[in-house]
């Protein structure tokens, strides 16, 4: 495989795929009736940027609650759920990104970043930026499925060159966003969102540290929206 190379315009990895076929993938089979009707975004986080191997470390699910009209209303919620310093919420408006919405707000000592779902109005993510990285996510809370995630299927599309990347303001591109987005895809959560119908992801990289991006504290944030089975909202 050939080097990676920065696509400055937007932020993505261009990389050659190996001509030789994967070898021993695991086929994950989905009943296609399984599927739950409703709208449910999985937000997958992965650390180990510091290590040089990014990991799969937990999954949260938003599924849609119709209970806002406006972004205006979902950053009201949260903004009385956040237990630590809000500066600058909610943040400047981003624009579109895949299915959402992106705000942040750039930090001097404290900052912030939401996604919040452009058709449901449902928040996402939310986590603050705060100096010597004492930010962290405040939603929603990580999740524990009663079937954990399973990795190394057959890869889902679309390819890293085809994902939305969202940006921050010390971070265009990384080779670890598109490891995770590797990762991700190959998992039977993203085999349950192929066979349930088109969905859309947005890769990002959460740096709850003000300064340039810390390794030992950043997450690679793999949202994806559209409909999945049942069993993923099994919850312990």
């Amino acid at each position: 495989m050939r080097d990676a190379v920065d696509d400055t315009e937007t932020g993505a990895l261009d990389t050659a795929a190996d001509t030789a076929e994967p070898k021993d993938l695991v086929q994950f089979d989905v009943d296609p009736t399984e599927c739950d009707p409703r709208r449910v975004t999985s937000v997958l986080s992965f650390g180990g940027l510091g290590e040089g191997a990014v990991a799969f470390e937990d999954v949260a699910f938003v599924v849609a609650s119709e209970q806002f009209a406006s972004f205006e209303e979902a950053q009201a919620m949260l903004a009385s759920l956040c237990s630590g310093p809000c500066y600058g919420f909610p943040g400047e408006d981003q624009g579109a990104f895949g299915e959402l919405e992106y705000f942040y707000a750039r930090e001097g000592d404290f900052g912030g970043a939401l996604f919040i779902d452009r058709q449901t109005f449902d928040p996402v993510f939310a986590g603050t930026i705060v100096w010597m990285g004492g930010g962290g996510r405040y939603w929603p809370s990580a999740q524990s499925p009663v079937d954990p995630l399973r990795f190394g299927g057959s890869p889902v599309a679309p390819e890293f060159s085809g994902v939305v990347v969202a940006p921050n303001s010390h971070w265009t591109s990384s080779p670890a966003a598109q490891e995770a987005w590797e990762l991700a895809r190959s998992s039977d959560l993203l085999a349950s969102y192929e066979a349930c119908g088109d969905f859309s992801v947005v890769v990002w990289v959460y740096t709850p540290s003000v300064g340039l991006t810390d390794p030992e504290v950043a997450k690679v944030l793999v949202m994806v929206t559209g409909q999945t089975t049942g069993r993923w909202l099994d919850i312990e």
